[in-house]
């Protein structure tokens, strides 16, 4: 082994390698988009003329009391959001509403959601 020991003295007698420290990287920073709720910047403007009208209603229209109410029509149009579209092949649009208890329905033209009566007109 007299020639294994001495390999092993030579190795240890070399002048040892220097390592360099890793670099320190900056924390990353998260963006928050807070432009969301605003006009996007590559379509027009649009002209909103603010009429206030101090009148009363006109209307005697009032919601059909004696019609079965929808699912949608137990939760707060607060509460309901929605998630996505659906087509069939004939062409007929729905779209997919998600209420605050996770649940998703399917609604169209027509259906009623929310808890004052509201119907979709479109």
């Amino acid at each position: 082994f007299s020639d294994l020991d001495k390999f092993m003295a030579d190795t240890r007698a070399k002048p040892r390698g220097h390592v360099e420290p890793l670099p320190e990287f900056k924390a990353y920073e998260a963006f928050s988009y807070s432009a969301a709720d605003r006009r996007a910047p590559f379509e027009p403007p649009i002209d909103v003329q603010l009429t206030m009208v101090d009148q009363e209603p006109e209307s005697d229209i009032e919601p059909d009391l004696d019609r079965p109410r929808e699912v949608l029509e137990n939760f707060d149009l607060k509460g309901l959001s929605m998630v996505g579209t659906l087509s069939d092949a004939s062409g007929n649009l729905f779209a997919l509403i998600k209420h605050n208890t996770g649940g998703i329905h399917r609604v169209r033209t027509g259906n009623y959601m929310g808890q004052n009566y509201g119907r979709i007109v479109g």
